[in-house]
């Protein structure tokens, strides 16, 4: 793009430009005809020699234009250390203003600063919706989205929209990105894009976009129901969008229902997939993570890095969650054991941290009936987990354990949305509601 055309220029001391242009998330050429109401702009580090480096892209609409941009370099600005949580848990009570109709779900994802929380409002058919804390009020997204993240450090949603039996046969199917609508206090905007070209294909699909911290590229799946098979493609700010080549399956007709890719990005450039494999009888007995890498020339590679297969009398295994710990030292999981053919009886879950920087040191903390949500504290010492009906608190070294929720109830998918206080689903008899703990 020519100089002329950048948003704003900023000269650096050492002579080179920084650069805001306007753009698109990653994949631009196959975007599906929508209103373009939140432009994007990417900062571009342009050297004496001409040399163009892309360092970030954000979201147009939360980036504003009032002035020059300042550059500073990495570490001139330190992340300010959370303090540390001890573990001491206080009574839990009614999570303040939430209308009791909202819930937490395994969708459910908290913005930087948590404020802003993703959560479930079925009551009302909008789906998932984003509730701010400070003000006390919903944005809803579209009651087809699915498989919805925060991009990395920005108040803007990445997901998937696909056709409901509900929804009409022309709705779109695809890619978007929203953010808050200055048109309408209750909902967001939506752009979408169809960078596969399947928008169309009544069999497949998009799953589970990931934007990566810098927004330079974005990871999706492209999973095709009928065929039983699970695709992953990269596209990159420089306009390559390429299928990575993996062979993935989920086949057709799985106890396990439709396919769910779990990955997530390690750093700038490294993605973490976990691919299941081996099926038998409609379940999977290998769970292999890949390392998938962008380099600077912008080509993408992949390698195995670990494999975990099934042992003794198990028949199958599947990785039902992947969470990073915020300083991304240490990945968690969630392995989803069983024991029958039948995956609704006889399993039982394992919750294991691997240091990022040797996977071979693989650590157990915690085993027991299943569960739902595994979420890091802010300050990477604490794992808030469901398990056996329950949310505990289990440090990462698996060394101290305490319950969260009462024994009496039932309780799953705990989330951080501060540095102290953790949310967390809880039913009681017939009635649900959003619980909070303060983590001390």
């Amino acid at each position: 793009m020519p100089i002329e055309q950048a948003v704003q220029i900023a000269w650096l001391g050492n002579g080179a430009l920084l650069l805001v242009e306007p753009t698109s998330p990653s994949f631009s050429s196959q975007r599906t005809a929508e209103r373009d109401d939140f432009p994007w702009v990417t900062l571009t580090l342009v050297g004496m020699d001409g040399s163009r480096q892309p360092l970030m892209a954000v979201a147009g609409a939360f980036f504003g234009y009032g002035g020059l941009v300042p550059w500073l370099g990495p570490g001139a600005l330190p992340e300010p250390v959370p303090e540390a949580v001890r573990g001491e848990v206080s009574i839990p009570s009614p999570a303040p203003s939430l209308p009791p109709w909202l819930r937490l779900g395994a969708g459910s994802s908290a913005g930087a600063g948590g404020d802003r929380v993703m959560l479930l409002d079925e009551a009302t058919g909008q789906g998932t919706v984003v509730w701010s804390r400070s003000s006390a009020g919903s944005r809803g997204i579209r009651p087809s989205a699915a498989d919805i993240s925060w991009v990395p450090g920005q108040p803007a949603l990445v997901g998937v929209l696909r056709p409901t039996p509900d929804t009409p046969v022309r709705a779109p199917n695809g890619i978007f990105f929203a953010v808050d609508s200055s048109q309408s206090s209750t909902s967001y905007a939506v752009r979408l894009f169809d960078p596969a070209g399947i928008a169309s294909d009544p069999h497949r699909r998009y799953a589970r976009p990931l934007v990566s911290p810098n927004g330079l590229a974005v990871a999706f799946f492209v999973v095709d129901d009928e065929a039983g098979t699970v695709e992953l493609w990269i596209s990159t700010a420089g306009g390559r969008t390429e299928r990575v080549p993996i062979e993935s399956y989920w086949p057709a007709g799985s106890p396990l229902g439709q396919a769910r890719p779990a990955a997530l990005w390690l750093d700038r450039q490294t993605l973490l997939y976990a691919s299941p494999e081996d099926w038998q009888r409609g379940l999977p007995r290998r769970v292999t993570f890949w390392r998938v890498t962008i380099g600077a020339d912008g080509r993408v590679a992949s390698e195995p890095v670990f494999a975990i297969d099934t042992r003794g009398r198990e028949t199958g295994i599947l990785l039902a969650e992947l969470a990073l710990s915020p300083d991304g030292t240490r990945l968690a999981y969630r392995l989803r054991h069983f024991t029958r053919p039948d995956p609704a009886s006889g399993a039982f879950d394992t919750l294991v941290v691997v240091p990022v920087a040797d996977a071979s040191q693989r650590l157990e903390i915690a085993r027991g009936e299943p569960g739902d949500g595994l979420a890091w504290s802010p300050d990477s010492r604490w794992l808030a987990a469901g398990l056996r009906g329950r949310v505990e608190l289990i440090s990462a070294d698996g060394r101290a354990r305490k319950a969260i929720s009462p024994d009496d109830t039932t309780a799953a998918y705990p989330l951080w949305v501060g540095p102290r206080t953790v949310w967390y689903q809880q039913t009681t008899g017939d009635e649900g509601r959003i619980m909070a703990v303060e983590i001390r």
